[in-house]
């Protein structure tokens, strides 16, 4: 699978952020991503986007298990992922990043 490119990462106490382009392959990445980062079934709450990723915009979604949360918001040209977990958690999780995204 093609890397997305990312624009920016960053981090505040306990949450990251990491800031995307949008690309075609991004619900296929997320379904994945999830899969490895996720200790358990996660609860989803999907806004309304669409099959088309550039059609999505303005759209909030969020995944919630016992030891995560992930909140992505979808703007014109821009995926913003932020993670909520232990220091041990987000260093898993940049290391999971890494084999699907592009710095």
């Amino acid at each position: 699978m093609e890397k997305i490119k990312a624009l920016e990462m960053g981090n505040n106490g306990n949450y990251n952020y990491i800031i995307l382009e949008k690309h075609p392959n991004f619900y296929d990445f997320f379904d994945e991503f999830i899969e490895k980062v996720s200790d358990g079934p996660p609860s989803i709450h999907l806004g309304k986007r669409n099959d088309d990723i550039y059609k999505s915009v303005d759209i909030h979604e969020s995944l919630i298990s016992d030891d995560l949360r992930i909140d992505m918001f979808y703007s014109q040209k821009h995926i913003i992922l932020i993670y909520i977990c232990t220091l041990n958690k987000r260093k898993l999780i940049n290391d999971i990043l890494f084999e699907f995204v592009e710095i």
